[in-house]
């Protein structure tokens, strides 16, 4: 999700706000867990550009919290970005800055690559030899290698293995130089006055394909990107006397897992909101201000409680994760009220799921109430027994942790306002005012 852009402010040199002015792209790499999409953060928090793997990395200590970890092997690992227009080089002011810690110095290795093979933009590498134990830039004014220039850290010198390093490489288009600073320091410099060649290759971390230098062995994150070249008192901030400051404050994590099961007006039901960032349990997560263990929807449209029983073993069982809280949220009924069960049979149904799903370890439960419904196909005492199955999850929901009554927060399924033409689903102003009241709920129980 793209960072708010009212956060980008513009501070005094050195403080964490002046810091976000001009970023263009920022990748916590926060990691969670070994090789699982749904747990580990690739994205660009400012414009949403994903990284994507090519091969498997692993978890492992960030600079801030979690980070990426690099196996030391010659296998194809690492990560990349297409690029574009923000991410590109060319004759203006940029900067990337970027924490890595090597795990070895056996071998030279790739760390930050910008370019094709034929045609690079950029590369930061550690060198083993040629030169000898440096940090070790090439840049290229044009395609194919033209006005290619190179940069030797020497200022800083020798990187030590299994220590933090931050390191921060730039391009000054006003004074026509490039430069690369570690841990904060004086940067060395060389001048290009042609620019660096704004080519359309991906961004890499973790590989070196110019000089085939092996693949990184250690590890990484964060990475960003600037528009304009940081002055040395935001060098200096960022480093921090080498305990750093991250560009943007890493948001908390906590230990929660939180699944979403039940019918239609859980996973969205309608093409314009299915399962996207217009959905209640979407925006239930996205607000609340510290990143997940996990969250996932088990909802699926048509579903009757019955169903999502026969599917606790399956479903909720394989979305529980023992190394974390796990939450469970439940609304389902309206499939059932739309055959011909009694309120107390889908009551008794609703409380049998309950109790399946806290046999597999889910420490919290939230049940929402029945919505409303006046949709065509109902059978003529569909609001009667759903008046009375919402009355029994009202006087008797002890086999849950919290009963949220989400029919009150949208009452009238006639309101086009709040409910789709077919007077069933929930449209996305439904969405935004449900999630709210059941993040609520579920933040008083954790």
């Amino acid at each position: 999700m793209p960072f708010p852009t009212s956060l980008l402010g513009v501070s005094p040199p050195g403080s964490s706000a002046r810091i976000r002015k001009g970023l263009v792209a920022y990748w916590p790499l926060d990691e969670l867990s070994d090789g699982s999409a749904a747990l580990v953060n690739r994205a660009d928090l400012i414009a949403g550009q994903t990284m994507v793997d090519v091969g498997k990395l692993q978890a492992g200590p960030g600079k801030f919290g979690n980070g990426l970890s690099w196996p030391a092997s010659g296998a194809a690992r690492y990560l990349h970005a297409a690029s574009t227009a923000a991410l590109q080089s060319g004759n203006a002011d940029f900067t990337w800055v970027f924490w890595f810690k090597l795990a070895s110095k056996a071998a030279s290795q790739g760390l930050l690559y910008k370019g094709t093979s034929a045609s690079p933009e950029f590369t930061v590498s550690y060198m083993a030899s040629s030169p000898t134990d440096r940090i070790f830039v090439e840049m290229c004014g044009s395609a194919s290698y033209g006005g290619y220039k190179t940069i030797i850290c020497n200022t800083f010198g020798s990187p030590a293995i299994n220590a933090w390093h931050l390191c921060i490489l730039y391009h000054d288009a006003l004074n026509d130089v490039a430069g690369c600073s570690i841990d904060g320091g004086a940067p060395n410099t060389v001048a290009i006055a042609t620019g660096v060649y704004a080519g359309s290759g991906d961004v890499a971390i973790g590989v070196q394909p110019v000089n085939a230098n092996p693949l990184l062995g250690g590890f990484v994150g964060p990475l960003c990107k600037y528009n304009r070249v940081l002055s040395a008192a935001e060098r200096a901030w960022l480093w921090n006397s080498g305990k750093g400051h991250p560009p943007i404050p890493t948001a908390p994590y906590k230990n929660l897992n939180i699944i979403f099961e039940g019918d239609s007006n859980v996973d969205g039901g309608d093409v314009s909101v299915y399962r996207n960032t217009l959905t209640w349990p979407y925006l239930l997560v996205n607000g609340l201000g510290y990143k997940l263990r996990g969250w996932a929807y088990e909802a699926a449209g048509g579903e009757t409680v019955v169903q999502m029983i026969d599917q606790v073993a399956t479903q909720m069982a394989g979305a529980y994760r023992a190394d974390s809280t796990n939450v469970a949220v439940f609304l389902g009924g309206t499939n059932d009220l739309r055959g011909s069960d009694s309120a107390a049979a889908i009551y008794a149904n609703i409380q049998t799921w309950c109790a399946a799903v806290r046999a597999l370890g889910y420490s919290k439960i939230v049940l929402l109430t029945v919505l409303p419904s006046t949709n065509a196909g109902n059978p003529g005492d569909f609001e009667t027994r759903r008046l009375a199955l919402n009355a029994l999850l009202a006087a008797d929901h002890t086999c849950a942790d919290a009963l949220v009554d989400v029919a009150a927060l949208c009452p009238n399924p006639d309101d086009t306002a709040l409910y789709y033409s077919d007077k069933l689903h929930i449209n996305a102003a439904g969405h935004a005012r449900v999630a709210p009241v059941v993040r609520a709920a579920l933040q008083a129980l954790v």
